[in-house]
């Protein structure tokens, strides 16, 4: 069971990472702009600049802005720490994949068809109702965690509610991720790659909103897990 946790809470382990690691990209361009030198008395004149509509926050950025030194700091980017030491893990993944019964194995398989499907549900329903359909039927959800099935009434209300908030880009990037997920738990494929694959977009994704090259391989040494 707890693999099957994992396994769900995993595409979202780097979203906290956003924005705890670099300055963003407008920000760095707004920062750049005022020509404020680094060194003594640089976090403070960066503090009083004028700020706009994009970039009211950014003078909460102004230490990172005051210490970025840009092409250098994509190479030491928290996020890229992160992704190696979960790559790393990967391996280990497969092994317990590999190891479990075929009741867990389609218990796990269960789970991301649930997923899945709640996923198709909502997004059939987000573009055609202002309130989508799924948020008024989780009476039933709330009701199992009440009576001890916390997982099954969480993955419900995931389902019928926080699949509403995301952009269909994002619900069609999940979609192919639980699907290449269900396949392989069936043997096709390999979850480690399905589970690296996703990371790296996210990876890159961090990458590009600090203005930092998303070329893992290349540019970091990052080559994709099984590679």
């Amino acid at each position: 069971m707890k693999l099957v946790v994992t396994l769900v809470l995993i595409s979202s382990f780097f979203a906290s990472l956003a924005n705890a690691a670099a300055p963003s990209a407008v920000c760095r361009d707004w920062f750049n702009k005022s020509k404020v030198e680094k060194g003594p008395g640089c976090e403070l004149s960066c503090a009083a600049l004028g700020v706009g509509m994009g970039t009211f926050n950014c003078p909460n950025q102004c230490a990172l802005l005051c210490k970025d030194d840009g092409a250098d700091s994509c190479k030491s980017h928290p996020v890229l720490g992160r992704y190696e030491e979960q790559r790393n893990q990967l391996a280990d993944l497969d092994k317990k994949v590999a190891q479990l019964s075929d009741k867990e194995r389609d218990w796990a398989t269960y789970i991301y068809e649930r997923l899945l499907s709640g996923l198709k549900d909502t997004a059939s329903h987000a573009t055609k109702n202002p309130v989508p359909v799924p948020v008024l039927d989780n009476v039933d959800n709330f009701n199992k965690i009440f009576d001890g099935q916390q997982l099954e009434g969480a993955l419900g209300i995931m389902s019928n509610t926080a699949w509403s908030l995301f952009p269909k880009s994002k619900r069609e990037q999940m979609e192919a991720m639980y699907m290449d997920t269900i396949r392989a738990l069936n043997g096709e494929g390999s979850l480690g790659q399905v589970q690296d694959k996703q990371m790296r977009q996210q990876v890159e994704n961090t990458l590009a909103e600090s203005q930092c090259s998303g070329d893992l391989a290349n540019d970091y040494g990052l080559k994709p897990y099984k590679e």
